[in-house]
């Protein structure tokens, strides 16, 4: 199932989730008036006996009472319906608002120690590979249970939380597998149908917590207000109200029957979706498969202890709340048949987690070795070791590989004293060559939004492994990040043509940095050559390794550097591509995190009424691929790519628009008139850059950036899109 698809099955899911919420208010309400009823029926019997100083006939209980009505009605608005609403708008933050809740804090390298830091790699990794924002990660430091989770309205708002004891209790590829289940989450759109379902759950369960604090507060109430109620003939009053408070207890608790029904219904197929997704992400079910069995084999399971966490269960990787770990009523489905449905030759044993690290290295040593590896650390075979370093076989352990992960190898590193290190590498499948795409085929490009595999990933990971040291380690500091991303906008030297106004526009840009803030000139000034002399395609997962450092600024900060970002760019009074690009990324970023991103309402499902905006659209697409010059055989060129384009969008009539007519503004306009579209209209639209972009069988790194960029203003995630040529 590809991405498009995925975004149809998710308004499925929505539909469902309101008619299960419908059917559980309409019974809820039902036994709210049938408790008013009773009540009313009581309280007249009451009072009547007092109006006449002696014995009546019994209660009369009414089947049509208005009264009751009203108060169900009431109840069921002000309660069910504010408790919703209220949460809804307590939740509009997005993800950071969940792990706000259940007590998580932003991890970042400054603040992470070792099994943190490699938590952080292995989120960026995934998100560089599979063109989603790299998202937040919250550290649930107080939860020793073993369970993470994803959160957020789309992928440009999401979190990520971990408790600690996932962190320091799964080894990297482990942990790698449970970072790719919440990655499933977070492509297939499951994230906000959680978040509605956690408000929906909260309007619900209030019910049970109103009736419990009013028969509190009766019971603090005393003897005292009992007989003043007495004297005041108001004891009927006072027993009816206590009936009803008793009753909201009770009904809360079948509001708690059918939010768990409703979260089971909800969740439990996406987890074995999500499951068999991080198989594919890793293409390694070691991953994912050891994470279960350490999750079973930990002493808290996935519990956590927050209060909070109850409305939010359905959201973890693991059971958050039960302690049989997969009952009828549970948010999840069986440990044991996840785990056998990525590795049916289980035999039941679980693993224990690593212990808690006492300095920054940890060796991975629970790394289980698989069926017929014949001993050895997970595939690697120590007797073969032994006998290449001239020792008798079984004559080394366990206790002397130290196993680290490197891209899509395991190395596992033999340390004797006295003798030299011997190293062994087991790869979990061929990776792609630098320069090398994975698709020629622009329907096979685009079918591969809102996927990962291993090769994205792997790939990935050696796109930042070539970033150089100290330009990570600045992107990953919030005041550094923005010395980064100033740096790539600093004016570049282009030649004799245009040295003078290279050069002024750098006076420009330099004066204008050194008067606003000294501290971030000297930054620029350090950072510069290097990120200048990058390789193009690693400009942009520096871009997005630096992105999300910078939202976590203060809003003055956040405001104050998108100023000096509009300034370095208009500082030579025109806007690149990568300009442009960069502007367009850093934009939605720091929207997202301020809570700012709106999702547009589909308004087309068909092109018939945007042939201008799809001519703009390739247009300029067609022209980022052809030298920047006005000559006829490079017009002739762009027209090709153009033409390769239309044949993907025969419901349109296209037309090739001149330079003035496709430039970056017009670009900018027609891009957000096609947000507007649907899920299989934009995968057309994808199909069609994509065409134009591999034509002629190369993609340079401007065509990369714009495609990136044109997947993001559409909001599809897209894999990185491989350059092959300059």
């Amino acid at each position: 199932m590809n991405f498009f698809e995925h975004q149809d099955l998710a308004r499925k899911k929505t539909a469902r989730l309101v008619v299960l919420f419908a059917i559980a208010v309409a019974l809820i309400l039902v036994a709210i008036y049938a408790v008013s009823v009773l009540a009313l029926g009581f309280v007249g019997f009451t009072e009547a006996a007092r109006g006449s100083g002696g014995e009546v006939g019994g209660p009369v209980f009414r089947v049509w009472d208005p009264i009751a009505l009203l108060i169900a009605v009431g109840v069921g608005t002000v309660l069910i319906g504010g408790g919703s609403l209220y949460k809804m708008s307590q939740l509009r933050a997005g993800g950071m608002a969940i792990a706000a809740e259940l007590g998580g804090s932003l991890l970042t390298h400054n603040n992470a120690d070792a099994d943190g830091q490699r938590l952080l790699n292995v989120v960026e990794e995934m998100a560089i590979a599979s063109g989603v924002p790299v998202p937040p990660v919250y550290l649930l430091d107080k939860e020793v249970g073993i369970n993470a989770f994803a959160a957020g309205y789309a992928p440009e708002d999401a979190v990520i939380g971990v408790t600690r004891g996932a962190v320091h209790g799964l080894s990297r590829e482990q942990l790698q597998g449970v970072i790719a289940h919440e990655f499933s989450h977070i492509l297939s759109g499951d994230m906000r149908l959680n978040l509605r379902l956690v408000a929906v759950l909260h309007g619900i369960l209030i019910l049970g917590l109103t009736g419990a604090a009013i028969m509190r507060g009766m019971f603090y109430a005393g003897a005292g207000h009992r007989r003043s109620s007495r004297d005041n003939n108001g004891g009927g009053v006072m027993i009816a109200i206590f009936a009803i408070a008793a009753a909201l207890a009770a009904i809360g608790y079948i509001g708690t029957l059918f939010g768990n029904l409703i979260k089971s219904a909800v969740s439990r197929q996406r987890e074995f979706l999500a499951d068999a997704s991080a198989v594919q992400f890793t293409r390694n079910p070691d991953g994912i498969a050891g994470a279960l069995k350490v999750l079973g084999g930990a002493k808290r399971k996935g519990r956590l202890v927050s209060p909070n966490a109850p409305e939010a269960s359905h959201m973890f990787f693991g059971d958050a709340l039960s302690r049989a770990m997969g009952g009828a009523m549970s948010t999840h489905p069986p440990l044991d048949k996840r785990i056998r449905r990525i590795d049916p030759s289980w035999d039941g044993t679980f693993l224990s987690p690593r212990e808690a690290p006492r300095d920054g290295f940890r060796r991975e040593r629970d790394i289980a070795p698989r069926p017929g590896d014949g001993g050895g650390v997970s595939g690697i075979d120590l007797d073969e070791i032994a006998v290449a370093m001239g020792l008798a076989p079984g004559s080394l352990s366990e206790s002397d590989a130290r196993v680290i992960h490197r891209g899509g190898e395991r190395v596992v590193s033999i340390h004797r004293p006295g003798e030299p290190p011997i190293v062994r590498t087991q790869r979990w499948g061929d990776a792609p060559k630098p320069g090398e795409g994975f698709a020629v085929v622009p329907a096979k490009m685009v079918a591969r939004a809102g996927e990962l595999d291993a090769q994205s990933v792997e790939h990935a990971q050696r796109l930042i492994e070539r970033i150089p040291r100290h330009l990570r380690d600045a992107a990953h500091d919030p005041f550094e990040a923005r010395a980064v991303i100033l740096s790539m906008l600093v004016q570049p030297d282009r030649g004799r043509r245009s040295a003078d106004a290279d050069r002024a526009a750098r006076t420009k840009q330099s004066t204008l940095l050194r008067q606003a803030d000294p501290g971030l000139f000297r930054m620029v000034a350090r950072l510069a050559p290097s990120v200048q002399s990058l390789d193009g395609d690693l400009r942009l997962p520096l871009l997005e390794q630096a992105m999300q450092p910078i939202a976590s600024l203060s809003p003055p900060q956040v405001d104050a550097f998108r100023r000096l970002v509009d300034a370095f760019i208009a500082a030579d009074d025109s806007v690149s591509v990568f300009e442009w690009v960069l502007r367009r990324l850093l934009n939605r970023r720091l929207d997202a995190a301020a809570g700012k991103v709106q999702r547009p309402r589909v308004r087309y499902y068909g092109l018939g009424q945007l042939s201008d905006e799809c001519s703009v659209l390739l247009s300029a697409i067609a022209r980022a691929g052809v030298a920047d010059s006005d000559s006829e055989g490079t017009e002739a060129e762009a027209q090709a790519a153009f033409g390769a384009a239309d044949r993907f969008l025969t419901s349109v009539d296209l037309a090739f628009r001149p330079a003035s007519e496709s430039g970056l503004r017009s670009f900018a306009d027609a891009t957000d008139t096609l947000d507007t579209t649907s899920a299989k209209v934009k995968k057309q639209l994808l199909e069609a850059c994509a065409a134009a972009v591999m034509h002629d069988g190369k993609v340079t790194p401007r065509e990369a950036e714009l495609f990136r960029a044109v997947a993001e203003s559409l909001r599809v995630p897209m894999p990185v899109m491989f350059a092959t040529g300059e």
